[in-house]
């Protein structure tokens, strides 16, 4: 996740899902939420890359667990999440892909 490709065996060690299910407390307004939804990955298709992809983001489900009720951070991607959908048929008017594109990866997290 992050500005790059990302692959399902590179997501236990990805910078920016460690600081999402970290300890420190990011504002929806942080320039890291741009960061982190800006990645490429392709959704699994099948129900043995779902189970990968499960495996693989264990660890950070487990932290974002424990470290959310101090963080807040899953409220804070939820709301980076809602304030961009309002926003979307404006950006498809605009053929903001790059827009669309990060509100797709917000929910995809």
């Amino acid at each position: 996740m992050g500005s790059n490709s990302s692959r399902i065996g590179d997501l236990p060690k990805n910078e920016y899902l460690k600081k999402l299910s970290g300890t420190e407390s990011i504002s929806e307004n942080d320039p890291f939420w741009n960061q982190l939804l800006s990645f490429s990955f392709p959704a699994p298709t099948s129900s043995s890359e779902l189970k990968l992809l499960e495996e693989a983001t264990i660890s950070v489900c487990r932290s974002l667990v424990e470290n959310n009720p101090r963080t807040g951070n899953l409220g804070a991607l939820i709301k980076v999440f809602l304030s961009r959908t309002k926003e979307l048929k404006l950006s498809a008017e605009c053929q903001n892909h790059i827009f669309i594109w990060q509100t797709h990866n917000a929910l995809f997290i």
